[in-house]
Formats: C-alpha cells, structure tokens, sequence
C-alpha cells in the first residue's frame, strides 16, 4: 500500500496528534528529519513551525515533482477522516475546487489544533500537510507563517494554479480560525 519512495519522519492523525513512526525510506528525507529538530531554522524568514519546517524540507529534497506528489497522497492516506457533522458550511474553506473544511480548537496551554478533510486526495494532503504543521502551536505562532513555503517546498510546480490558490485559501482559513478560537 506504501510506496517505497515516500518517506515520513512520523505519521500522524488529521488531528495533528501523533500515531505511528514510519520507518525512513529511499533519498535520505526521514533522516533530514531527524537532523532538523537539533538544529536551527533553515527556513528563518518564513516563520516556520518547527513541525511544518519539516514537512517543507522533506518536500524541498525529493527529486522531482512526481515524488512531491507522491509525499501529499502519502499525507491523506494516513489523516483520519472528519467526522462528517463537522463538514458543514461554516468550515468550508472558501476558493478550493475541491471540498475543504477546516476546524480549530485550543487547549487550556493556549495551543490550536486542527482538523481538515477534503473530498479530494492531493487537496487532503495539502491539508493534512498544514494540520501536521500548523497544530499544536499558538495563534501568534501560526500567524507569523509566511505562505511563501510553498514555493520553498516546491510543491507550488507540482500543483495547478487552482490548487494552489486552494492551498493558499486553506492557510488563510486555519490562521483566521486560529485567530478566533485563540480570542474565545
């Protein structure tokens, strides 16, 4: 069912909360993984989480765009589906040719956490890219990422102009959801 080329420092949940480690696989990416959280940032100026800094070198070493697509399906084979009372209109993400929809909550730490779906599996990778990446981190936090990864990652070749306007409006939406629930 896995292809050998993907590879994944750790698997997780929709949810952002961690299941299973996924051994490294063929190009090195999950041992940059490893390596990445003892060092510092290689991406300082996008304002990074250290969990989407990751994601984002992971995507920046694979070869080409073929196994850059290859990583997003791998991300929504393994995120949990939403429960579908929570795919409604209010968490929708607006501007995707697919369906999307995003939640938010916070812990009592202040943390957010997200879960996303899609009716389509690259855009559901590109979400579970973002709830990996974004989760578990404050508001301000996920507000100081610049959108600009995308490009850093390379994804933005593998994708089409649709989606990655998608992409882009599925940031926009988990920040202003981030926003709200950090207020309430």
């Amino acid at each position: 069912r896995r292809s050998p080329k993907l590879a994944s420092a750790g698997s997780s949940t929709i949810s952002g909360r961690i299941t299973r480690q996924v051994p490294a696989c063929r190009g090195g990416l999950g041992q940059l993984s490893r390596r990445m959280t003892a060092r510092s940032s290689m991406f300082p100026a996008l304002n990074l989480t250290p969990e989407l800094e990751q994601q984002v070198a992971k995507l920046k070493m694979a070869p080409d765009n073929t196994l850059r697509h290859q990583q997003l399906l791998f991300y929504a084979k393994q995120a949990n589906p939403m429960p579908r009372e929570l795919q409604k209109a209010e968490n929708k993400v607006p501007g995707c040719l697919s369906q999307v929809w995003v939640t938010a909550n916070k812990d009592d730490a202040g943390k957010v956490y997200f879960q996303g779906d899609s009716d389509a599996l690259i855009t559901k990778g590109l979400v579970s890219l973002l709830v990996l990446g974004l989760s578990g981190h404050t508001a301000e936090e996920i507000l100081a990422v610049k959108p600009e990864f995308i490009k850093e990652a390379g994804i933005t070749q593998s994708l089409t102009p649709g989606r990655n306007n998608g992409f882009l409006n599925m940031l926009n939406t988990m920040k202003k959801k981030a926003l709200e629930v950090s207020r309430a």
